[in-house]
Parts: structure tokens; C-alpha cells; sequence
């Protein structure tokens, strides 16, 4: 069948990682985070906050890392041991805690995620990163904070995630371009 061939080349080409440097390192610190949490189990976690210009291949590093760390068989238990949430532009702590929501939802979880109070969901997200057994929460597209309509806003997102952090479920790299 000349589909199932096409998809065979396509997974074999998307395999394919090149080498580089800039990627190595990154990967490094974010192995570094995951070991930190695991040792520190019930204290808070440690963040990494990655800046570099747009499009300058943040999201590619922590797609490739993602990846690597996502086996087939970790996401067949409903497991993400790396869970990548790019933030929507504009988002309030609310809509911060749905997208994480969403992205687990993808498991095969009933998040309902489009139900309930801002400190219900954040709940939730705490209740789900454990479920999925998630390692590392990367958040990309950060900046959309900054271009939200109030820094007041900004602020309460930012105080939602430095309590994620406070509260210990997993590390947090914070991607901003």
C-alpha cells in the first residue's frame, strides 16, 4: 500500500536528529531538572527560563527533547513524562490552566477542562501532571504574557506558575522568544 509506505518513510525521516551543540546542552539541563525533581520529590522545583530570538529553534530543542523523552510505550500507559504546552496569546491563569488541561487531555484523560473555577482547574492541572506522570512541564510561547493587555494579568499568570513550582508536582522550562 502505497500510504502506509509513505508514512513508513515519513516516521523514518522524522527520526532523524541532527547533532547540535546548542540542542546537547539544552537537553543536558533539562535531564538535570528531571533528576532534581525526582531527588526532591516533595520540595519545590527548580525552572529554567530559555530566551533566544524567534525563530532561532527553541521549539524545535524542546520538541526534540519531548520526543526523545515521550517513548511509544510511556504514551501507550497514558504517561507523558515531558509535557510541551505552547500558551495561546492573551492568556489569563484560567486559560493557562485549560491548556495544560488540553495537552494532557490528549492522553485520553476527561480533564474538563472547560469546566469550573480558575483555582478548580489549576487543581485539576496539579491532580493531572501526577496522573500522567509528567517529569518536566515545558511552557512555550511565554511571551504571550507579555503582550497581554495588562501587565496585571501577566502578573497573575506568572504568580500561577512560580505556586506550581512552590508546590513541587514537577520542574517547569518556561520558553520565551
Amino acid at each position: 500500500d502505497l500510504s502506509s509506505l509513505a508514512a513508513k518513510r515519513r516516521a523514518a525521516a522524522d527520526a532523524v536528529v541532527i547533532d547540535n551543540p546548542r540542542a546537547r546542552e539544552a537537553h543536558t539541563i533539562f535531564n538535570y531538572l528531571i533528576e532534581h525533581g525526582k531527588l526532591r520529590a516533595s520540595d519545590s522545583k527548580l525552572a529554567v527560563l530559555m530566551v533566544a530570538p524567534s525563530q532561532s529553534g527553541k521549539t524545535t530543542i524542546l520538541k526534540t527533547f519531548a520526543d526523545q523523552r515521550n517513548t511509544p510505550e510511556s504514551l501507550q500507559r497514558r504517561e507523558r513524562p515531558v509535557l510541551l504546552v505552547p500558551l495561546q496569546a492573551n492568556v489569563t491563569p484560567k486559560g493557562y490552566a485549560q491548556n495544560i488541561l488540553e495537552t494532557i487531555a490528549e492522553l485520553g484523560f476527561q480533564t474538563g477542562l472547560h469546566t469550573g473555577s480558575e483555582n478548580n482547574l489549576l487543581s485539576r492541572v496539579r491532580e493531572y501532571l501526577i496522573k500522567a506522570k509528567v517529569e518536566l512541564l515545558i511552557i512555550d510561547e511565554v511571551h504571550h504574557l507579555v503582550h497581554s493587555e495588562s501587565h496585571k494579568l501577566a502578573k497573575s499568570v506568572s504568580e500561577t506558575i512560580k505556586r506550581m513550582l512552590i508546590q513541587g508536582v514537577c520542574p517547569i522550562v518556561i520558553s520565551k522568544g
